[in-house]
Formats: structure tokens, sequence, C-alpha cells
């Protein structure tokens, strides 16, 4: 079997994941999000639920699709970015 080397490159993804991040996690049940797409070392993992997204390694890269009515954006972000703010909104709720 022959074996392709991929290298991982990023470009013209949204990185300003704060706005995802709150309609994501903050009411991710009736959000109608795209799939997550985690690539988790050689894996390449589609997640519906952004809880999920948590159990994969912290420096697991993480691309969603943002629809909306006129165009999309495209968010990459790290899975420990997504647990920062997971775990900032945990404690607000306390």
């Amino acid at each position: 079997m022959n074996e392709v080397l991929v290298e991982k490159k990023f470009v013209g993804f949204r990185s300003d994941n704060k706005a995802l991040f709150e309609k994501t996690l903050d009411r991710f049940s009736t959000r109608k999000h795209d799939r997550f797409i985690v690539l988790s070392g050689d894996d390449v993992v589609v997640e519906k639920d952004p809880i999920r997204v948590l159990e994969y390694p912290p420096d697991s890269d993480v691309i969603v699709t943002w629809t909306g009515k006129w165009n999309s954006d495209i968010f990459r972000f790290k899975v420990k970015d997504l647990c920062e703010y997971h775990d900032k909104i945990m404690k607000e709720k306390q």
C-alpha cells in the first residue's frame, strides 16, 4: 500500500470563534449547525454534537461550517479552545 503524506495547511478560515462557541455550546441542542470535522492524529472524524468534540485530544484541529442565509463561514479552532470556552460557561452557570 502506498502512503500519502498530507501537510495540514489552513487558509481562509475564520478564527474569531467567540460567537460560534456561544451559539454552539450555549444552545447546542436547538442549533442546526453543520457537522464538526475533527482532525485527530491521522484520523478525520465527523461529529454532530459539540460536546463530543470536547473528548478529543486538546491539540486536535476542528473545522465547522456556519451556514447563513446568504453565505457560509468556515471556522477553524483547536479542541482546547472549545474546552476553555466550555469550562468558562460552566463556571458562570454555577
